[in-house]
């Protein structure tokens, strides 16, 4: 009998709870009836205050909602909501709404507004940075290493010394192949967490740090390099998840040991593996460590 009781309440609680929230693409649906109710269920909740006419409010609709499809894929702590604005103008003049779209931050109380891009990857991104600071980072499941944290040019060459095997994706939010690649560079963290844990991840917005992409010899978007020791090796294969996994592992088994400057990695090539970046790109690669580390690889590409 208890148990029945037990399940009988889960159930009514899922109803209730689902028909006083009712959500849309995964947006929570707020009115000031159900507002302070959805703060106590989620203390850190994010709210649009949004009129369905406004045409930036149109164009951010669904942008919000992949945002919020892609914190709960990652068990983030902040939900994403909305609240029709234009409806209850007089509820939300009391948090200084004056404009359309407006996204409040309300964290346990405490209320900040959103000032970034409307924009799918700024909104997780901040969230993320948000969550890192409160010390409530997301965390996908079955793997520690999903939440890459997002280098700039003061902490880069810090990370990367203190990483010996470290992987950066230099990406540009506005970039349509970073959007495509970025569920792909999350799937190879999580295996690559499982097979080499000593492998780690990072990301480089470029939009945010120019100077940085300049010293990288970054020119294009997404681009991807493992830093072995500090030296870098650039990716130049297809964006596939099985050909990167199997550069990576091939790249840190032999490599680590050998490479004395950068070098940009072809994988589906058995022939010339490797090319200078700098301005001696013609010429055939002069030392033995790097004519060792060329018959390394090659032999081991030729076995695997």
């Amino acid at each position: 009998m208890k148990s029945i009781l037990v399940v009988a309440f889960v159930i009514f609680q899922t109803v209730y709870c689902a028909n006083l929230f009712p959500s849309e693409n995964g947006v929570l649906v707020l009115d000031p009836t159900s507002f302070d109710a959805a703060l106590r269920q989620y203390p850190v909740l994010l709210v649009e205050f949004f009129a369905p006419w406004c045409r930036y409010c149109q164009a951010l609709a669904p942008k919000y909602a992949s945002a919020a499809g892609q914190l709960a894929s990652m068990n983030a702590t902040v939900k994403l909501a909305k609240l029709d604005a234009h409806q209850y103008s007089e509820f939300a003049s009391r948090y200084g709404v004056q404009r359309y779209p407006t996204l409040k931050l309300f964290n346990h109380g405490t209320v900040s507004e959103y000032g970034g891009e409307h924009e799918q990857s700024p909104i997780v991104q901040w969230l993320m940075q948000f969550e890192r600071k409160i010390g409530a980072s997301p965390v996908v499941k079955s793997s520690p290493t999903d939440v890459f944290p997002h280098l700039s040019r003061s902490k880069f060459n810090a990370t990367i010394a203190v990483n010996p095997l470290i992987v950066v994706e230099f990406y540009s939010p506005a970039c349509s192949h970073c959007r495509t690649f970025a569920p792909v560079f999350l799937e190879i963290a999580k295996e690559l967490a499982t097979i080499n844990p000593n492998i780690k991840f990072a990301k480089v917005d470029g939009t945010r740090e120019a100077a940085l992409l300049t010293e990288q010899n970054v020119s294009s978007y997404p681009t991807i390099k493992l830093f072995l020791n500090g030296h870098p090796l650039t990716y130049e294969g297809s964006r596939d998840k099985e050909s990167i996994i199997n550069w990576l592992l091939t790249a840190s088994r032999t490599a680590s040991s050998f490479v004395k400057r950068e070098v940009s990695f072809q994988p589906d090539v058995r022939g010339e593996l490797f090319r200078s970046e700098g301005n001696d790109s013609q010429q055939v690669l002069p030392t033995v460590l790097n004519l060792i580390l060329l018959m390394a690889v090659a032999f081991l590409l030729t076995w695997t």
